[in-house]
């Protein structure tokens, strides 16, 4: 079976709508459609939450933690978040797995040759579309 693999930079427990809504969604294929998730995500929060942690597999991966003070730190902090995901996608994505990317630049624009040699099916710019897809299924 294939497993579902969302990228989001930051998630659980950040509040942030990128995370929220990727984890809305692998809730949705795990709980209602018993499919295999993974949210996979940075570490730190963003916008800190206190909402509870959801009941799919998260995978927090270790990187360098600039936060968001200026331009620099944002963009050092974007370069290790495609790094942590570029090893992740290496070591655990598998032929036919589905990688479910949103729009944002860490993860939209350094990833697609990753997944692509990984064999993986890849799903983009999800951020806009989660709503439909949840409709579809």
């Amino acid at each position: 079976m294939a497993t579902f693999h969302f990228l989001s930079q930051y998630i659980w427990p950040d509040g942030g709508p990128d995370g929220i809504l990727a984890e809305q969604l692998a809730a949705h294929l795990h709980d209602k459609l018993g499919q295999d998730v993974r949210l996979v995500g940075g570490t730190g929060t963003y916008r800190p939450t206190g909402r509870p942690r959801p009941q799919v597999p998260l995978v927090h991966l270790n990187h360098y933690r600039a936060g968001r003070r200026n331009l620099v730190a944002t963009f050092s902090q974007y370069c290790a978040v495609s790094r942590a995901f570029r090893h992740y996608i290496d070591e655990s994505v598998r032929p036919d797995d589905v990688a479910i990317v949103p729009r944002a630049p860490p993860t939209s624009i350094s990833l697609p040759r990753s997944i692509k040699r990984s064999g993986a099916r890849t799903l983009y710019c999800l951020q806009d579309s989660y709503l439909d897809i949840l409709r579809e299924l």
